[in-house]
C-alpha cells in the first residue's frame, strides 16, 4: 500500500503510475461508452426514419396496385361496351335490313295495286 501525493494523501492498493494508466484508461472507456451511445442513439434514429420510408414505400405500392388493376377494370369494361355496341349496332343493322326489305315490298304491292287501279280505270 501507498500514499498517493497527488491524491491528498490517499492510501492506494497500487502504484500511482499505475493508478494514473487505470484513471487514464477509465477515462478512455467512459469517452468509448458515450461515443457508442452517441452512436446508438444515431443507429436508432436512422432505423426509425427507414421505417418510415419503408412505410411510404409500401404505401405507394399499394396504390400502384390499386391504380393498375383500376386501369385494368376500365379496359376490360371498354372492351365489354364496345362489344355491346356491336352487338346492338349489328342487331339494329338487321332491323334496319327487314324494314328496308318490307318497304320495297310494299313499294312493290304499291306499284302493282296502282296498276291494276290504272287498267281497273281504262276499262
Amino acid at each position: 500500500m501507498i500514499f498517493d501525493s497527488e491524491n491528498n494523501y490517499k492510501l492506494v492498493v497500487i502504484e500511482p503510475e499505475q493508478f494514473k494508466e487505470t484513471m487514464k484508461l477509465k477515462q478512455s472507456c467512459d469517452e468509448f461508452s458515450t461515443e457508442v451511445g452517441s452512436f446508438m442513439t444515431a443507429v436508432k434514429e436512422f432505423l426509425s426514419f427507414m421505417e418510415i420510408q419503408s412505410r411510404r414505400v409500401e404505401d405507394q405500392k399499394l396504390r400502384s396496385i390499386a391504380l393498375r388493376n383500376k386501369v385494368q377494370n376500365e379496359a376490360g369494361e371498354r372492351k365489354r361496351v364496345l362489344a355491346d355496341l356491336h352487338e346492338q349496332v349489328d342487331a339494329k343493322q338487321k332491323t334496319l335490313e327487314q324494314l328496308a326489305t318490307e318497304i320495297r315490298s310494299f313499294e312493290e304491292y304499291d306499284r302493282q295495286l296502282q296498276e291494276h287501279t290504272d287498267r281497273l280505270s281504262m276499262m
